[in-house]
């Protein structure tokens, strides 16, 4: 990272997200030359205001999924067609610029400066939309090396127990969909969700395939209202200053902004080894000593890039289990060693097990940006960035 002077508008949320970044040791990764050089990621949100000082030369194509918004550009490639439609772009701009933003004056660039970006809007497009982003992705992954896909976008999964995981098949021709482009090398990371669970994460988050990411405050606690649970990838810090969809800077939130931040950091591990596999740099993202507990969790990972860095290059990924509160959990971590060869295959039958019944009891919020409204349903609504409680 370049040391610049904030400018005295943004002054505190420039702190906030220096402390942030410090959590995660991206000045040291940066200094030794981790800049996501030769990376692509790929955006699906809500389109990009592709012309935003912050993200100047970041995008190198883009794509439209959603019937309602996208008009002439609805299924057609190009940096445009992946630009902010119909005044939207707010929350896609802000996920973007904590990825690559450039620094400047105003905000202190991204996690992988150097890598490019390809933005795909899906502002509702839904289900139908993310599959169809996702197949064309399949079909331009080669061309321009895309290393992964950041989705800060979920659906709230089905309630669990404390302690327990929630039912994540809530739409499994998506779930076959994303499973195809981890078996084609494409890391896919969504967000964890902002419900306040401690024990599901929002689909598609919830998949086994995919990297969840909680969200931690610049301070490095557990943000009260990230969705946790013991099959959580790793947290990281979500109070970020990025671009906005207006041309300006704002510090963002949720679970939403700390997903760029490991998109970031896997562009970053994929430079150190190219031919690195989804699991190696879930592993790689696993592989920290700082980690942090809950009142019901113990050794949830918090990323530490110079960390990752060191074990997606030899190869040896020190892991623990997220285990309840009360477990006893080995110390030091042991040290695991990824080999290609198949795991053998295991039949496992379930045998359910009695759990203390719990009442959970979901709020509905309604949230408005411009015309747009939406509808938040969790333990701990909370509006996504750009929105305002009604």
């Amino acid at each position: 990272m370049v040391a610049i002077k904030p400018s005295s508008a943004n002054n505190i949320d420039f702190q906030k997200t220096i402390d942030s970044y410090n959590l995660i040791g991206l000045s040291t990764a940066q200094k030794d030359g981790w800049d996501g050089t030769g990376q692509t990621i790929v955006v699906i949100d809500d389109g990009n205001r592709i012309d935003h000082p912050y993200l100047s030369g970041v995008f190198v194509d883009g794509y439209c999924t959603s019937r309602n918004v996208c008009g002439s550009d609805y299924l057609k490639p190009g940096i445009k067609s992946g630009g902010a439609h119909k005044g939207n772009g707010f929350h896609g701009s802000m996920v973007s610029g904590i990825i690559a933003g450039q620094v400047n004056s105003s905000a202190p660039g991204g996690i992988a400066p150097k890598a490019k970006i390809i933005s795909i809007d899906n502002t509702d497009g839904g289900s139908e939309g993310l599959i169809a982003a996702m197949e064309w992705v399949l079909t331009i992954r080669k061309k321009y090396n895309v290393v992964a896909v950041s989705g800060s976008i979920g659906a709230p999964n089905s309630s669990g127990l404390r302690g327990g995981e929630g039912d994540c098949s809530l739409d499994p021709t998506l779930s076959v969909k994303i499973k195809e482009l981890v078996n084609a090398g494409i890391v896919m990371i969504f967000a964890a969700g902002n419900g306040g669970s401690v024990s599901k994460l929002d689909f598609p988050a919830c998949l086994p395939e995919v990297v969840s990411v909680g969200a931690l405050t610049s301070k490095g606690s557990i943000a009260d209202y990230s969705n946790i649970s013991k099959s959580l990838t790793v947290l990281a810090p979500a109070e970020i200053l990025s671009s906005n969809g207006d041309g300006g800077y704002f510090i963002g939130g949720g679970t939403s902004s700390a997903t760029p931040i490991v998109a970031g950091a896997v562009a970053l591990l994929k430079q150190a080894k190219p031919d690195a596999t989804p699991q190696e740099i879930k592993s790689a993202l696993q592989s920290t000593r700082s980690r942090i507990s809950d009142v019901l969790w113990r050794n949830l990972p918090i990323l530490n890039l110079p960390r990752a860095i060191e074990a997606i290059q030899s190869g040896k990924f020190e892991l623990l289990p997220i285990t309840p509160i009360g477990n006893v959990t080995p110390s030091p971590a042991p040290t695991v060693t990824l080999t290609p060869t198949p795991a053998p295959t295991v039949t496992v039958t379930a045998t359910p097990q009695p759990t203390p019944a719990k009442t959970i009891i979901l709020k509905e919020i309604t949230c408005l940006k411009g015309k747009f409204i939406k509808k938040i349903t969790a333990v701990k609504p909370v509006c996504p960035a750009g929105y305002k409680k009604k």
